[in-house]
């Protein structure tokens, strides 16, 4: 089967997501640049139980966890291919976590959610 295109592919990503419950926490992410060009964008739920960032160049993000709940499953999609890869286990740490974008990735899309949702 192909890989979906264009709008298609950035869709991809948010089927089954509630992501409309998603709201803008940049503070939450530790590790920003300065340059604008290259901000990664992080959103949550009002719960903790899904968010979503976005890292356009960077390796890794580093998230403050104390308001997430613990067990969440990482996961990530390249929005450049289509290609969906699992993240590295489960978030039991309350302090902060960092997560590294795949190996050979220009940009990446980083999903965190309950682990029961997946």
């Amino acid at each position: 089967m192909d890989q979906p295109r264009g709008p298609q592919r950035l869709a991809e990503p948010f089927r089954g997501l509630d992501w409309w419950r998603l709201e803008p926490r940049h503070e939450l992410v530790l590790n920003q640049v300065k340059d604008p060009t290259k901000h990664m964008v992080l959103a949550k739920s009002a719960t903790g139980d899904l968010a979503v960032a976005y890292l356009p160049e960077n390796p890794a993000i580093t998230i403050q966890m104390s308001s997430f709940p613990p067990g969440l499953r990482s996961h990530w999609f390249n929005p450049a291919t289509g290609d969906n890869q699992a993240g590295q286990g489960s978030t039991d740490r309350a302090g902060q976590m960092t997560f590294e974008r795949p190996a050979g990735w220009e940009d990446g899309l980083l999903v965190l959610r309950q682990a029961a949702d997946r």
